[in-house]
């Protein structure tokens, strides 16, 4: 009888045993980091590309139902002020303006991540390989969004002057104040750089989910390699 338990023993140790995550283990085994670090960046690259080719081109933003951005919360008096005088069309102007400078913005924002990007080493590559379908993604805006937003803040403000948007606002708030004392201010152009990021991130979002799931999206042969590999 010993014998036996002894045995069961053994076998519930095995079973129990290989019902460990081992993903990680396994994917180290199969690439190394030099290899799963290149297939971040390729990853973040296509990604970045995917979304700022699909954002910032013509009415990528304007038409988008999901993206449009619109006035910050801050002027939210100054729209209510001017729509109820008839002076609503200053308000559609201006978000207009704002969504033709992040339509504007493509040279620039794929010109700081892919500077951004190339720089990224990351010490547990295997943790982000094997993550959930965004964990690149996330990875990358926890780390970098406020370092990327910092490294385009001239170039927004530059596009938003081009746009006439800033004008745009001023021309705004001249005729708020000629309605009421109340004081409002707005950072415009902060609020403008960071609902464009976000827009930019969660397209990414999508495309790093197809890249995982679907073979036809992983465009570099670093991708194949490694996403083959964990889940082929």
């Amino acid at each position: 009888m010993k014998k036996y338990t002894h045995l069961f023993l053994i076998l519930f140790v095995i079973v129990f045993t290989s019902c460990e995550d081992n993903s990680g283990d396994y994917i180290e085994q199969m690439c190394t980091n030099a290899e799963m670090n290149s297939a971040i960046k390729s990853c973040l690259n296509v990604s970045k590309d995917t979304a700022i080719n699909r954002l910032c081109r013509p009415d990528g933003f304007t038409d988008n139902e999901l993206y449009r951005i619109s006035l910050p919360a801050a002027l939210q008096p100054v729209q209510d002020t001017l729509t109820a005088h008839g002076k609503g069309y200053l308000v559609d102007t201006l978000i207009v303006k704002i969504n033709q400078c992040c339509e504007s913005m493509g040279n620039d924002l794929t010109t700081a991540f892919t500077s951004n990007i190339g720089s990224i080493t990351v010490a547990d590559p295997a943790s982000l390989i094997t993550g959930n379908n965004h964990a690149i993604t996330n990875y990358h805006y926890i780390n970098y969004n406020n370092s990327l937003a910092t490294a385009i803040s001239a170039n927004f403000t530059t596009k938003l002057n081009t746009t006439g948007a800033m004008s745009c606002l001023n021309e705004m708030m001249i005729e708020y104040n000629n309605y009421t004392n109340n004081t409002v201010s707005a950072d415009l152009p902060t609020y403008v750089i960071n609902s464009c990021l976000t827009a930019i991130y969660q397209e990414m979002i999508k495309e790093e989910e197809l890249i995982r799931t679907d073979k036809q999206h992983r465009v570099t042969d670093i991708l194949q390699k490694v996403f083959g590999k964990l889940v082929e």
